[in-house]
């Protein structure tokens, strides 16, 4: 279920204001995993047989030497989290006209939140790993922003 309300007023005759309100809810979206490790540091990893398996089915070689001292692993890209995101965005517009053109300003401010509402189970190839670790989950609500302000100019002259 997604919800937005929008308010549009004139608190001056020149002066536009806008306020948007939204919840955005998202199932079974798509995102990167958390690294899964076949070897760490030439130390096998519960997961090395499906993970290693998986490289070499991409095309690419295990090197022996990285599989005796480096590190092997996978990022992989899955839908089945649940995110809801609630916001705000307060815009201002006001026209100017000068000598040298006419300017268009604005000022916005948003707000927003993504909580995560749902982590699927993980799967049986990969029993005994966190495909979504706390670095994973944290990238769907701490990597925007949560308060952003814009200040914008919009210079044109004659046509």
């Amino acid at each position: 279920m997604n919800l937005s309300a929008g308010l549009v007023w004139r608190p001056t005759p020149r002066v536009i204001g806008t306020l948007d309100l939204y919840q955005i809810n998202v199932t079974n979206r798509i995102v990167a995993t958390g690294n899964l490790y076949g070897t760490l540091f030439g130390v096998t990893q519960p997961s090395a047989a499906a993970v290693n398996a998986s490289i070499v089915a991409s095309g690419d070689q295990l090197i022996p030497s990285v599989l005796e001292s480096g590190s092997t692993g996978v990022t992989l890209f899955a839908n089945g989290i649940g995110t809801s995101t609630r916001g705000a965005d307060l815009v201002f517009h006001f026209p100017s006209d000068y000598r040298f053109g006419h300017v268009d300003w604005s000022v916005g401010a948003t707000y927003n939140q993504t909580q995560i509402t749902k982590v699927p189970a993980v799967p049986p190839q990969l029993t005994g790993l966190t495909p979504y670790d706390a670095t994973a989950l944290s990238d769907l609500t701490t990597a925007s922003p949560r308060y952003v302000i814009n200040l914008g100019a919009l210079w044109t002259v004659q046509k």
